[in-house]
């Protein structure tokens, strides 16, 4: 602020007396990131086999979809039980991702697969807890 608004005296030399502040809260734009895999194949000079080198166990397959939005998708549909189909239209929208409802399917019944070890132990622990209850009432 250069001058007075009431009768132009200049202010560029007068102390600032305080401040109001203002804040404005977004979220960064969604940009979806891609990492490529790359797995060398040599041919071995003396015999003549084809050598492929590993993958990282979890990437299993030449497009996929990371942990992230696969967590999203598992989360939106559980949680706040959004049907497969306004899911998909969600990632299209918002990150450009065309996600079918058949992967979204398979994801959650990988990650029931591989909650069951987990929710059985809990089970169980629940049960003793029930059993440790009921034998001090008695």
């Amino acid at each position: 602020m250069n001058c007075c608004e009431e009768c132009g005296q200049n202010l560029e030399d007068v102390e600032v007396k305080a401040y109001e502040v203002r804040q404005v809260f977004d979220i960064p734009p969604v940009n979806l990131i891609v990492t490529e895999h790359q797995s060398q194949i040599k041919i071995c000079p003396c015999c003549g086999r084809l050598n492929k080198a590993e993958f990282p166990e979890s990437v299993n397959s030449p497009v996929q979809y990371g942990p992230n939005i696969v967590a999203s998708a598992i989360y939106f549909k559980n949680h706040h039980f959004i049907p497969y189909k306004r899911i998909s239209e969600l990632f299209h929208d918002v990150m450009g991702i065309k996600i079918s409802s058949a992967t979204i399917i398979e994801a959650e019944r990988e990650c029931f697969l591989n909650l069951e070890e987990f929710e059985n132990v809990i089970r169980e622990s629940y049960s003793l807890l029930l059993l440790s209850i009921v034998m001090k009432l008695e």
